[in-house]
């Protein structure tokens, strides 16, 4: 009874069980790796904690990428009250498009292709390794 009624309280974007024998809940927070050639690495790792973030071509922009066709303050990624990583568009001059669309939010998903202004971002959300074992048949990803 009590571990469903935690589980309702805590956003989709935890991944949380309850271990009864120990008592304790045990929490794996994702995190949503932007690849890009616009960065150094290749990458920006963010979790929920770092969020929200404004990506744009202003130095007062969390993520900053000198891209003429990009706003000053052209997108923001954070986490919506569903728990999930969002991203949505700051009235930005030049359109924020996702696989192809123009879009006012978007729900990030694996996979997604991101473009803003000129720069391109691929989108992978990656949950913490965790044993295979430990997992139930609810947890572990579906095979297609």
């Amino acid at each position: 009874m009590f571990s469903s009624l935690f589980r309702a309280t805590i956003p989709n974007l935890l991944n949380v069980r309850y271990c009864p024998i120990q008592m304790r809940f045990l929490v794996t927070v994702p995190t949503l790796i932007l690849k890009s050639k616009a960065f150094p690495a290749g990458n920006c790792e963010l979790t929920p904690g770092r969020l929200p973030v404004i990506i744009g071509r202003s130095h007062s922009a969390e993520i900053t990428i000198p891209d003429i066709r990009l706003s000053r303050r052209h997108a923001e990624i954070q986490v919506n009250s569903a728990g999930q990583f969002e991203l949505v568009d700051l009235s930005s001059t030049n359109l924020t498009i996702v696989n192809t669309h123009d879009v006012t939010r978007h729900i990030l998903r694996h996979g997604d292709q991101i473009l803003l202004g000129d720069t391109e971002f691929e989108v992978e959300l990656r949950l913490p390794k965790s044993d295979l074992h430990d997992q139930t048949t609810r947890d572990l990803p579906l095979m297609e």
